[in-house]
Parts: structure tokens; sequence; C-alpha cells
């Protein structure tokens, strides 16, 4: 195989283990959660790594080196349900977790009944992760005659709800409320005393926080694409997946 053919191998729309992804895909017209929410899987089916949204911060037993075991395959913690956490966890590339989540993906996307108002929870969110999550446990508990108590078993770590806490924590929307003692402005050479973390992020950054935009009635800036307008969206509206994808053969 030529170099460049080996790189062609790694594209993960040429993969084999969810090859109607790329196509189911097309029905992806105004969320760009959903998007977000299969890139995350992507890339660590792809590199590996770790992820994590962006308002999470470590808690005090969260250790580079004794929270993941350098023998872990997967790592999440648990959310309010008992699922893997979709806003924290890692994985080793190829992992059967990250291949079972994104066929779980590619078959709830066809089965979208209304590709403009798509149920993102159910269809790329949290649910899939947890149901790829209970695959993997599964055929690993009906073959267990073959794996017994091997690394296959062991390298999964997901941490409980009681003690997710204590590994990492979110909302930073809400620590942005908590109040600095003193803070002093080198750019405007002024001093300020009792100011929330947000107004001192203001200041330095000159950027508002999405969550002040969305008080004032302005969209939310954390999203992938333009927030679609009525037109838009009535020109999908209900048209399932199925349907859509036949139109354009």
């Amino acid at each position: 195989m030529g170099v460049e053919n080996q790189k062609d191998s790694q594209l993960w729309h040429l993969s084999e283990d969810f090859p109607e992804l790329r196509n189911n895909m097309r029905c992806v017209k105004f969320k760009g959660a959903m998007l977000i929410d299969i890139w995350r899987v992507l890339i660590l089916w792809t590199y590996g790594g770790l992820y994590t949204d962006i308002d999470n911060w470590p808690g005090p037993k969260f250790n580079a080196r004794t929270t993941i075991r350098d023998e872990d395959s997967f790592f999440s913690l648990s959310d309010a349900r008992g699922r893997p956490s979709q806003w924290l966890f890692g994985m080793t590339p190829r992992h059967p977790i990250a291949i079972f989540t994104l066929q779980e993906i590619s078959r709830r996307l066809l089965r979208i009944k209304n590709i403009a108002r798509p149920r993102v929870v159910s269809i790329t969110g949290p649910k899939t992760l947890s149901r790829a999550y209970e695959k993997f446990h599964n055929l690993l508990r009906a073959n267990a005659s073959i794996f017994d108590d091997s690394s296959y078993y062991t390298q999964v770590q997901k941490i409980g709800l009681a003690e997710s806490g204590e590994y990492a924590k979110g909302n930073l929307g809400d620590t942005f409320d908590e109040i600095v003692d003193y803070f002093f402005d080198e750019i405007h050479n002024t001093s300020y005393t009792n100011i929330t973390k947000r107004s001192k992020s203001q200041l330095l950054s000159g950027v508002v926080h999405w969550t002040e935009a969305v008080k004032l009635d302005q969209p939310k800036g954390n999203t992938t694409i333009d927030p679609p307008g009525k037109a838009e969206i009535d020109q999908f509206d209900g048209i399932s997946c199925a349907d859509y994808l036949a139109s354009l053969r």
C-alpha cells in the first residue's frame, strides 16, 4: 500500500466500521450541537485522548498521574443518570466504544422523523455514548469465558456519580459570579475591589461571556453555525431523514 493510500485509509469517511455515517450526516441541517457531538467522538476514534467541555475544571482528585491509569483504554465520569459523561471522557484510538457510538449515531440519524427539529440528546447526545458503553460491556459479559478477568475488563474505568464532582466540575458560568477581593487593571491603570470573576474576565478580554448575552436576549455565541431563519427551517420541516436522502439520489 502506498503512502497516500495509507493516509486515505485513516480517513473516517472511508472507515468500514461506520460506512453510512458520512451520508447520513447530510440530515444534520441546523443543530451545531449535533456536529460537535459527532466531531468529539470522531477525534477520539482517530487519535485517542481526553475530551472535555470548555466549562469544566479539575477537582481535587483529578491527578494526571493517578486519575487516568496508564492501562486504561476508556475513562469517564458518570452523569446524573449513571451514563458515561459526554462532557468529559477519553479513550484509546479505534476503541470499540467509539465505533459503537458512531454506529449508533449513524442509525439514529437515519431514523430522524423531522430533520428541521431533531431530538439532539437522543440522536447524537449522551444516549448514544451510553448505549455504546452498555453494548461493549454486554459483549464482554457474553464472552466472559474467553476474556475472564483480563484487561478488557480492567482497562475500562467509569467514576461513579458520588465521586464525579471530586474529579471534575462544570458550570463555569456559575463560578464567574464568585467575588474577587481585589484586581488591578494594568491596561486602564484602575483598581477594583469586590468584583466578580465574570467582570474581571470581561475587563481583561473585552468579550462578554455568552451567559450575559443570553440575559440580554442576544444569540448564544458558542454555536458552530448561524441560527437558521424560519424560511430555512420550513424548507425541511416535516421531512424525515430517509425521505430527504432518497430525494438526493
